[in-house]
């Protein structure tokens, strides 16, 4: 399910980068021109994924006998639980993101005011964390402190 959760969020982030999907400023750059907007987190939200995606796949599917041949399977549950805290972690750095272009995207279409409680909720708490992007600037702060809310029970 992680790996579905992380395709549909990298994907709805491209899109709403896209002026011809999402009908907004190309990398939802509010000023256009020179400026990349988010031009530059596409890499980061393409690479998550590839990395989502390589930690879904299965642990071995035959484990060596251990015990002197005594066990002929091992559960591998550490292993998997590992991968498991590793999809999390960088689903919630995906989610993070998202959460700040479509908090852009609102803020460049002016519809706040036609939005209902829950969207308008994670649209305030996502401002409160990450200033609206008026010009190119280093978003990972940005990211992490959206990532820790994404983690915690604020939203």
């Amino acid at each position: 399910h992680q790996l579905h959760r992380a395709v549909g969020t990298a994907n709805r982030s491209m899109k709403l980068m896209s002026p011809t999907v999402a009908e907004l400023p190309r990398f939802l750059s509010a000023k256009g021109g020179s400026r990349q907007g988010f031009a530059e987190l596409q890499k980061p939200v393409a690479a998550l994924e590839a990395e989502i995606r390589h930690l879904a796949n299965p642990m071995s599917l035959s484990p060596l006998a251990i015990s002197d041949g005594v066990e002929d399977q091992s559960s591998m549950a550490p292993r998997v639980v590992a991968k498991t805290a590793g999809i999390i972690e960088r689903l919630r750095y995906l989610v993070a993101m998202e959460l700040i272009f479509a908090a852009t995207g609102v803020q460049l279409r002016g519809v706040l005011d036609s939005m209902g409680e829950g969207p308008r909720r994670s649209y305030e708490a996502v401002r409160a964390l990450v200033a609206p992007l008026d010009d190119d600037r280093e978003m990972s702060a940005d990211m992490a402190r959206v990532a820790r809310m994404v983690a915690g029970p604020r939203l």
